[in-house]
């Protein structure tokens, strides 16, 4: 019932029965172990006859140790504190064995009734991603634009927000990314009203940063310049002041949190500009 004007899904687990799935079969640690029992209890309820009992898939201890944990009153971290960092490991290895070579394993065919990318968006759809997303891989992102690709879609796109970005630090990056791709699409309305006066525009560079950023502007006379940074929730996380020359100066930022932030020159000549604080 809705007209989609445009979609822009990000860090999505497309691909379910075979880029994902590579969890529970793969021999290295994963971030976040709880995923895997997530998965097997919820695909227990909805496919009921995928086990008989959890004995069937899980070993010993965790057969007896994860189904009370799966009861609505407990997070991950209760999950991952009896897990094993390769997840894999909690699984019967003959269960295992069949997963991996029977592509059309029952298990598969489940993960694979959930893959989400066998279709041909109509609407303009770009999927973000981060290379070093290590909870949902980027390659979902891949797979899915190939497959929307062949199936006749024309207005589909995977883009990167960021090589070094993991699942958590990703998301701002591909949040503000979503936000300028949106702004770009949407249509001119006709204003009404004075006309706005001309202000002044500052730029950010590098931007994600970490320690420094570089600022730019121009028709601003050179001199001392105050400035502010301040939080997602509005708070001023630092204060500053730094000499502009030639409509450029380097300003050395403090160690931060990795986030979001607005970076507001002093002097109210223009707006607030959007800054990432990445992880060194």
């Amino acid at each position: 019932e809705l007209n989609v004007a445009a979609c822009a899904p990000c860090s999505g687990p497309y691909d379910v029965s075979g880029v994902q799935a590579e969890v529970m079969v793969s021999p290295e640690p994963y971030p976040a172990p709880y995923y895997l029992p997530y998965v097997i209890f919820s695909y227990g309820h909805v496919y009921p006859g995928l086990y008989t009992d959890i004995s069937e898939v899980l070993l010993e201890p965790w057969a007896t140790l994860l189904p009370p944990l799966f009861q609505g009153d407990n997070g991950s971290a209760e999950v991952d504190a009896v897990m094993p960092d390769v997840p894999s490991q909690i699984l019967q290895p003959a269960l295992l064995a069949d997963f991996q070579n029977d592509p059309d394993h029952f298990f598969r065919e489940a993960l694979r009734d959930n893959d989400l990318y066998d279709w041909a968006p109509e609407a303009p759809l770009r999927m973000i991603y981060c290379e070093a997303d290590d909870h949902v891989f980027h390659q979902n992102s891949l797979v899915a634009l190939d497959a929307m690709h062949a199936n006749g879609a024309t207005q589909v796109e995977a883009v990167s927000a960021g090589a070094n970005f993991d699942h958590g630090s990703c998301a701002m990056p591909a949040l503000l990314s979503v936000k300028s791709w949106f702004d770009q699409l949407r249509l001119p309305c006709e204003g009404i009203g004075i006309d706005e006066m001309d202000g002044v525009s500052w730029s950010l560079f590098p931007n994600p940063a970490q320690d420094r950023v570089r600022i730019s502007v121009a028709g601003v006379p050179d001199g001392p310049l105050d400035w502010s940074l301040l939080a997602s929730d509005g708070t001023t996380a630092t204060l500053g002041r730094t000499m502009l020359s030639g409509g450029t100066a380097v300003i050395m930022l403090p160690r931060l949190a990795p986030g979001f932030y607005l970076w507001r020159p002093g002097n109210g000549s223009a707006d607030a500009v959007r800054l990432v604080l990445s992880a060194p």
